[in-house]
């Protein structure tokens, strides 16, 4: 009992030590790259303008919380806008940082091509632009960082999702829908590339419907109903977005198609960013995977270079900051690593923070 008894204390201790480590690390690391960062030489604040496109999904809620929240910390003024998709509406937002003297601006544009005349105008009052989670282009703009996945290889890892489960499964002539997003944005377009360029290297693989839904689950919900009236059959579908799965499965329950992917006759759903909702539709056994797209590295990458660089009057150098994406599945699901298992309101640094901090824009 007394040796039981002392294991018993060790593990506690060694518990311990590892707990205390860990938060001395993440106390070093926030003194040295976040605490009073935000700061700029003449004593006053960074002042942030983050313009993102809508705060209706998980994916866009964490991300501008967690910028938000560092940019803060380090003694950043932020103002965040939400054009809710409406193009005009964000080139209005970022005119009024310009007007107001904003240090730098964080665009998430609403759609790539029609947002460069605002960044032009931020680019002449000599205010740097950062695009997150999609590029911006425009003649005679400059973009100033620019942090995003590659959408064609996500598109493509979820299409070698469900091939590897039409093979295990003897799926023969397979049929898959994608509810697509918004198609005025490089996300939805190269995720479209990267899934149906994969998918055209199997003859027995059919792409029978293409709906664009933009990124809102009712209509998907809509679309994946069109298309089980046509293909009842329907073997697979991808979702470009999480935040489009609920109207997915809404469909297919309204059809009568199992929900869970281990059922006979189920339909196989493959979708992308790994947010909080799709982990846990995965641990239910209702999604197959889920292609993760983070938002909080792409978070920690815009607020660095704002600390690193912008805080402290240095040029941003263009640089294009991409990542490669991982497969959810239930083999991995649990993963501290993952954002969407990290609770952003807790206000704390998120695990693989520092760790990205340092391995991406080594100034």
């Amino acid at each position: 009992m007394r040796k039981i008894f002392s294991l018993v204390l060790v593990t506690i201790f060694l518990v311990s030590m590892i707990t205390i480590s860990v938060s001395a690390q993440e106390s070093d690391f926030f003194k040295k790259n976040i605490e009073n960062q935000g700061i700029k030489e003449n004593g006053e604040p960074l002042q942030v303008g983050i313009t993102v496109a809508e705060m209706a999904s998980e994916f866009i809620v964490s991300l501008q919380q967690y910028s938000k929240w560092m940019l803060e910390e380090a003694g950043a003024e932020v103002t965040v806008s939400n054009p809710n998709y409406d193009v005009n509406k964000q080139m209005s937002q970022i005119e009024d940082f310009i007007q107001t003297g904003k240090d730098v601006i964080i665009i998430q544009a609403t759609d790539s091509e029609a947002i460069a005349p605002a960044v032009k105008k931020a680019n002449e009052a000599n205010i740097p632009v950062i695009a997150i989670v999609r590029p911006i282009h425009g003649e005679d703009i400059t973009v100033n960082m620019t942090t995003y996945g590659d959408d064609q290889l996500m598109g493509k890892k979820a299409a070698q999702v469900l091939v590897e489960e039409f093979e295990e499964n003897n799926v023969e002539n397979a049929k898959i829908a994608t509810v697509q997003g918004d198609l005025a944005t490089a996300n939805a377009r190269g995720r479209s590339d990267g899934f149906t360029n994969e998918i055209a290297k199997y003859d027995n693989i059919e792409i029978v419907s293409q709906r664009a839904s933009e990124w809102k689950p009712e209509k998907a919900m809509a679309a994946i109903t069109d298309v089980l009236n046509a293909h009842p059959d329907l073997d697979g579908v991808f979702s470009h977005n999480d935040g489009m799965v609920p109207g997915v499965i809404s469909a297919l329950k309204q059809s009568g198609k199992p929900i869970s992917q281990e059922a006979d006759g189920h339909v196989t759903i493959v979708s992308v960013d790994g947010s909080p909702y799709a982990l846990e539709q995965i641990r239910e056994g209702n999604l197959k995977a889920s292609v993760e797209y983070s938002p909080l590295m792409m978070a920690t990458i815009a607020v660095k270079g704002s600390l690193t660089r912008v805080a402290k009057g240095l040029p941003l150098n263009e640089e294009v900051v991409q990542f490669e994406p991982i497969v959810i599945t239930k083999e991995n699901v649990d993963s501290q690593k993952l954002w969407g298992n990290f609770d952003v309101s807790s206000e704390t640094i998120w695990p693989m923070t520092e760790g990205i901090w340092n391995n991406y824009l080594n100034y």
